[in-house]
């Protein structure tokens, strides 16, 4: 089967502690619970505050829609199902090779699996540390 891919990104600095990125796709991508491949169209944009080495502010919003159908099934993707995952985090250097983040997410599906919500959020914390392999 032959699968349509395409991308399109714009960065943009509008002033030195802030970028930005705005983007499209169309890719075909392998659904976790049901294994199927379909394609879907998605748009993205991001946006970081703070300069390297100190605290850093993000935020994240991506969109999607299905435009084709996985096999005939209940957890199988339909064409038109949407989904929204959203994120807003800080980082926050501990030294020059680690750092701490912490922040909050939210997907919602428009067709969610039975018994689940249409919504999910989860809040977390995390440790980032660059480790030198070679010398």
């Amino acid at each position: 089967m032959l699968y349509a891919v395409g991308r399109a990104d714009l960065r943009v600095r509008p002033v030195r502690e802030l970028s930005a990125t705005f983007g499209a796709a169309i890719e075909p991508l392998g659904d976790p619970l049901s294994g199927d491949v379909v394609e879907r169209g998605s748009l993205r944009t991001a946006a970081v505050w703070g300069r390297a080495g100190g605290v850093t502010l993000a935020a994240r919003l991506i969109g999607s829609v299905a435009l084709t159908s996985g096999a005939a099934g209940p957890s199988s993707p339909r064409a038109g199902d949407r989904y929204l995952n959203g994120e807003v985090s800080v980082t926050v250097p501990l030294d020059a090779r680690s750092s701490l983040s912490a922040g909050a997410r939210g997907a919602f599906l428009s067709r969610p699996l039975p018994d689940q919500p249409e919504g999910q959020w989860i809040a977390f914390v995390s440790y980032g540390a660059q480790v030198p392999l070679l010398r």
